[in-house]
């Protein structure tokens, strides 16, 4: 179980209500998160992966900081998370 700093921006930040919070995901993916997010904050899921497409949405954007490596963007929804991971979804 990943212990993980979300950091929330833009319309993601409007859709929480927040700026960011620790959280612990029961999954292993990005997609796994969106998931479980989205049964925390309804229709977050549709932001990042709209119905008609199935794919990420090019108007939104995942960034990961993870210790020891170069902040990247993650654009695979099958990116496996580890614990300590700063995700920053916009």
């Amino acid at each position: 179980m990943p212990h993980l700093e979300l950091k929330y921006l833009c319309h993601i930040l409007v859709a929480t209500g927040k700026m960011g919070e620790e959280f612990n995901t029961e999954g292993e993916t990005v997609l796994d998160l969106i998931l479980e997010l989205d049964k925390r904050y309804p229709g977050l899921k549709d932001i990042f992966i709209p119905p008609e497409n199935n794919l990420f949405n090019a108007r939104t954007a995942i960034t990961l900081a993870r210790s020891g490596e170069p902040t990247r963007g993650v654009s695979d929804p099958n990116f496996k998370l580890r614990d300590g991971d700063t995700v920053i979804l916009w």
